[in-house]
């Protein structure tokens, strides 16, 4: 299993788990997204 997690310079957006590295990045980056449309 990996985590990986989305800073923008210092503030955390978001995190996803995935069972390889892409997928957990994928998962991380969609959050993300998600989390910057909503300011």
């Amino acid at each position: 299993m990996f985590k990986v997690e989305v800073y923008v310079k210092t503030k955390k957006y978001a995190s996803g788990v995935g069972k390889s590295k892409k997928e957990a990045e994928i998962n991380a980056a969609k959050k993300a997204l998600e989390e910057i449309e909503n300011i």
